[in-house]
């Protein structure tokens, strides 16, 4: 009977180990939200002029049958993009807020592939996107290489980037220092603040100033224009990770979840930021994931458009108060342009994990067959339609 229990469990646990985790940064089914004061934040990052998208090659995968196999997976760019950014708006309307963390430029590309950065932009109608140091750089390129100056509207957004001659916040036609939107009645101010350490904190005519002296300021004033729901992005080069979680987190909750190196930039300033202040803080990250610094809501987004971070925002419509039960950080999003048919996603774990192996397993029992990508029920289109 014992050796009969023990095979039981090692058959269990066995079961569990190679159980496939799917919908990994997907997320195609749609549940109906009938709440009133429902909103939903999306936020992409750091897409640095990938109008095609990437290819993701994963080489030397694992010899299956005595063949190599290696497998593409097409990521991001302007069709897709809009693709899911389009079903959104359609799933929300009004309710959904749509910000970009910046760096959407690549300065070493033409002319015209920037031109059709802005122009992407542009067509989704962010509701801001941040302006960082290297946008700067590349916006001031874009309009001095041509005799033909670009016009476009879009809403950028930065603090704390101070013009050296002047002495002031540098001062271009398309740059607010914040904004404030209200939507359904509820007014939801947007901050967007340049990294303060660095090698270059001052380059090429311009100073970063301490974001936190941004804050400072920002805070009186949202008061005073009685902003209910403040989101920070702060452009730094963080490193901080937290593993991944298919079910939703609580939007406010005590502590941190969120694993981060020594003196990582993300943190210090999370560390010092004024009290009672930013209700979901945002930033690039090398590693897609969502959770808690410090009991500070945080969305970490990849760079390259590849990946949109997420949250849920929902206000009682009787009391116009922020619902901490129902507002969540919802699972990252990756733009896939094709799921796997076995797992209903694009994910492929790092090649050093052993997941990565199970994985490549369970995909080969069904010869890597792909499907079209859906999100929020509908199919992702992947040509300019």
């Amino acid at each position: 009977m014992k050796t009969f229990s023990l095979l039981l469990l090692l058959f269990v646990l066995s079961c569990k180990r190679d159980q496939l985790q799917k919908q990994v940064y997907s997320h195609p089914e749609w549940k109906e939200n009938s709440h009133p004061l429902s909103f939903s934040l999306a936020v992409t990052s750091s897409f640095k002029g990938k109008v095609h998208g990437q290819l993701d090659r994963y080489k030397d995968a694992e010899i299956i049958n005595n063949k190599l196999v290696h497998h593409n997976l097409h990521t991001g760019g302007s069709h897709v993009m809009k693709s899911y950014i389009n079903i959104y708006k359609k799933k929300y309307g009004e309710g959904l807020i749509l910000i970009d963390v910046g760096e959407i430029f690549q300065s070493s590309t033409s002319f015209n592939e920037n031109e059709k950065t802005l122009r992407h932009y542009e067509d989704l109608k962010y509701d801001a996107i941040g302006f960082t140091k290297k946008d700067f750089l590349a916006l001031n390129y874009l309009t001095s290489s041509s005799t033909k100056v670009p016009k476009f509207n879009l809403n950028f957004l930065n603090e704390n980037i101070i013009d050296l001659q002047l002495g002031t916040r540098i001062d271009r036609p398309y740059l607010s220092p914040y904004k404030i939107i209200e939507k359904k009645g509820i007014k939801f101010g947007l901050i967007f603040l340049e990294t303060f350490k660095g090698p270059d904190t001052t380059i090429n005519g311009i100073y970063v100033q301490d974001p936190i002296i941004s804050l400072l300021h920002l805070k009186n004033e949202f008061r005073k224009k009685k902003v209910d729901f403040s989101i920070i992005v702060i452009n730094t080069p963080s490193r901080c990770y937290a593993d991944y979680k298919r079910k939703p987190k609580a939007l406010n909750t005590s502590g941190t979840d969120i694993n981060c190196p020594p003196k990582d930039p993300l943190k210090e300033f999370i560390s010092r930021m004024p009290p009672f202040f930013g209700d979901i803080i945002i930033s690039p990250s090398s590693h897609a994931s969502n959770g808690h610094i410090k009991s500070k809501a945080v969305l970490l987004i990849p760079k390259d458009g590849q990946f949109m971070g997420r949250a849920k925002i929902i206000y009682d419509d009787e009391t116009k108060k922020l619902n901490t039960q129902l507002s969540s950080l919802l699972p990252p999003l990756k733009l896939c342009h094709h799921f796997f048919a076995a797992t209903e996603d694009c994910y492929i774990p790092p090649q050093e994990r052993e997941e990565f192996k199970n994985r490549m397993r369970a995909l080969a029992k069904k010869g890597f067959q792909k499907v079209p990508a859906k999100f929020l029920g509908q199919e992702v289109q992947t040509n300019n339609k």
